[in-house]
């Protein structure tokens, strides 16, 4: 903010507004937080800026990698990690796309507050501090030289008056005059150009302070989408768990056990009566043998 002496009230600017006064700080204060929320964003939030690559697309190209390797069998882990990485893939461009929208949207606006409006602003109050101290210069100079005219007219010249040195004291007020003049001019339109700027600032405060909710706006967006295909992936992997999984034969009920496998009677009891109809056919075949094989062993000694 400008600070001008009190001892030197009447080279402040007159006019100068006191809401002008309070925008000034107000500046300092947007600039600052600006600047802290830019670089928290850039740090933060753009991880593409310092990773390259996005963690959703890494463990995409690790798991797709991995599924296609030759000889890898097709079986239900395979087909669900395949589905896995292609969900991340895509995962991983809506986070670019975010990213991008983020860094258009609100990061560049907020750079060009901090680096364009803020700075114009800054270099506007130094302009106009030059210019009141060009214009307190201006005048302690035509002040001088005229104090130093009328001490040399005095005396060189008591009590009389030289045209010539009248005329070149009139030049040397002249244009100590026209320099004040000046001055004041350039300190006029300083003003009322940082007064613009304040005032266009304090316009556009309402937009600056709807980048914050724009970032939000985003973020809601980018995490509606990658929820929906999260909520999609879930359903695709379930049903395709449920389509090719093994039918469960032990630990069930025998009701859910008949009704999964589509059998009168349960699979163990199946294998188990198969399993013995297999036996007591061996049984008997080996119980033939032990009788047949004697009397043809009797018969070929007798011949």
């Amino acid at each position: 903010m400008l600070k001008w002496s009190k001892d030197k009230k009447d080279e402040q600017p007159t006019d100068w507004p006191k809401y002008a006064e309070h925008l000034e700080h107000c500046v300092d204060d947007v600039r600052r937080v600006a600047s802290d929320v830019h670089r928290g964003l850039v740090q933060n939030v753009l991880v593409s800026k310092k990773n390259k690559k996005y963690p959703e697309y890494v463990l995409s190209t690790i798991l797709k990698e991995s599924v296609d390797k030759p000889n890898t069998d097709d079986r239900l882990f395979v087909c669900v990690t395949r589905e896995a990485s292609k969900t991340l893939l895509t995962l991983s461009t809506y986070h670019r796309d975010h990213e991008n929208r983020v860094e258009r949207q609100i990061v560049e606006p907020l750079n060009r507050l901090t680096e364009e409006t803020c700075v114009n602003i800054t270099k506007g109050r130094r302009n106009l501090q030059k210019c009141l101290t060009d214009v307190r210069n201006a005048r302690g100079q035509l002040q001088k030289t005229m104090q130093c005219i009328q001490t040399n007219t005095n005396s060189s010249y008591p009590g009389s008056c030289n045209p010539s040195v009248t005329i070149d004291a009139v030049n040397r007020i002249s244009q100590a005059q026209h320099q004040l003049e000046e001055k004041k001019s350039e300190l006029e339109s300083s003003k009322e150009q940082l007064l613009r700027d304040l005032y266009s600032f304090a316009a556009e405060e309402e937009n600056y302070s709807r980048l914050i909710l724009k970032y939000f706006e985003l973020q809601e967006n980018y995490l509606s989408d990658s929820l929906q295909l999260v909520q999609k992936v879930i359903s695709d992997i379930s049903q395709t768990i449920r389509l090719q999984k093994c039918l469960t034969t032990f630990g069930r009920h025998l009701p859910d056990h008949l009704a999964e496998t589509k059998r009168s009677i349960a699979y163990v009891l199946d294998v188990c009566i198969n399993y013995l109809n297999q036996e007591s056919i061996m049984q008997e075949e080996i119980h033939e043998r032990r009788i047949f094989f004697p009397i043809i062993s009797h018969q070929v000694l007798q011949l």
